[in-house]
């Protein structure tokens, strides 16, 4: 059974649905892509990689058990391209992440070089593009060895 790790002050353990993935964590200090990400590996995490569209729902589901709104959700996936023209996104671990995975929103709004992919708590469960700039929520997770 998997489980999920969402930080407010504390940590809150919250049990997933029957699926074995790894333990992820939340955060409600809001950071940009660049210091979020620091602030996974200063835990002694990894930025989260979604996997599935299994286990995005239920990342949906509980972000909006947690946080009832349509605040977005940094995970670690991003545009490496060179330049506005040229969209390369990959997750943290540099795998590639297809322009055209189920997983993105219909029209996920990518058009920068500066784009890092996001999931928020709408209806639609999919992945859309923000500006990596802004704060947003993050989701960390815990690195292999530990499940």
């Amino acid at each position: 059974m998997g489980r999920f790790l969402f930080l407010l002050s504390i940590l809150v353990i919250v049990e997933a649905q029957k699926i074995d993935q790894p333990a992820q964590v939340k955060s409600f200090d809001q950071k940009n892509y660049t210091n979020a990400n620091k602030s996974c590996v200063e835990m002694g995490l990894h930025f989260f990689s979604v996997r599935n569209q299994k286990e995005l729902e239920i990342l949906h589901m509980q972000a909006a058990v947690i946080l009832d709104d349509v605040l977005p959700w940094w995970v670690s996936a991003r545009n490496y391209g060179k330049d506005d023209d040229h969209l390369d996104f990959r997750w943290q671990d540099g795998s590639k992440f297809e322009e055209n995975s189920r997983l993105w929103a219909p029209d996920p709004a990518c058009s920068t070089r500066r784009a890092c992919v996001e999931i928020g708590t709408t209806d639609l469960r999919k992945l859309f593009c923000g500006t990596c700039l802004f704060p947003k929520n993050y989701i960390c997770e815990l690195p292999p060895e530990c499940y």
